[in-house]
């Protein structure tokens, strides 16, 4: 369920960085997932897949892997900001989100590696919370979008105001 907030976050960080396409916002945003799902894939345990896809420490190294990686991909050092920026806003939504519905409820978010402190606000202990919550980002997110696009299509049409 929590992916829908992450999608609406890489929607909201397009008027920030114009010359980013959407859905390369929208994957930075979802890169800790992505990583988590090709670690399962691989068969790594619930455990060790936290702790190297969704801990602080190493979120904090994959968004500034991938913000390092985008910027001279782009030669923009503000689209890699922007988009280590996405990869980290992915840690901060699951901090205020986890644990979730389902789960034993308990913080399950690595602060460093195996065995450090675990975090998690858990906004998403209930069904009803995660729903609106997720769904609610979602749309904020694509609402943002949608008001960039159509100012911005404006000023380009006028270039005079």
């Amino acid at each position: 369920m929590a992916g829908f907030a992450h999608i609406g976050m890489g929607f909201a960080l397009k008027p920030v960085s114009p010359k980013v396409p959407v859905g390369v916002l929208i994957a930075a945003a979802m890169l800790i997932d992505l990583i988590c799902f090709a670690m399962m894939g691989l068969g790594m345990s619930s455990e060790s897949v936290l702790v190297w896809s969704h801990g602080l420490f190493i979120s904090g190294v994959w968004s500034l892997a991938a913000g390092v990686a985008a910027g001279f991909i782009m030669k923009s050092a503000r689209n890699g900001i922007v988009i280590g920026a996405a990869v980290f806003s992915h840690w901060i939504l699951d901090f205020i989100s986890h644990p979730m519905v389902g789960g034993d409820l308990q913080p399950d978010i690595p602060l460093f590696l195996e065995g450090s402190p675990k975090v998690g606000l858990g906004l998403y202990r209930t069904l009803p919370a995660a729903i609106i919550t997720d769904i609610g980002l979602l749309i904020a997110g694509i609402a943002i979008y949608i008001y960039y696009r159509r100012h911005h299509q404006k000023n380009q049409e006028s270039p005079g105001k």
